[in-house]
């Protein structure tokens, strides 16, 4: 699966702006654009 998600970056950890359509635990590849 692939789509765009916004996010914050704050204290280490990316918060996402709206709840992500994926399952709790679900690990993920993050290629950040800014």
């Amino acid at each position: 699966m692939k789509y765009t998600l916004e996010a914050v970056y704050e204290n280490g950890i990316f918060r996402p702006l709206r709840p992500p359509e994926l399952p709790e635990g679900q690990q993920v590849r993050l290629m950040v654009e800014t």
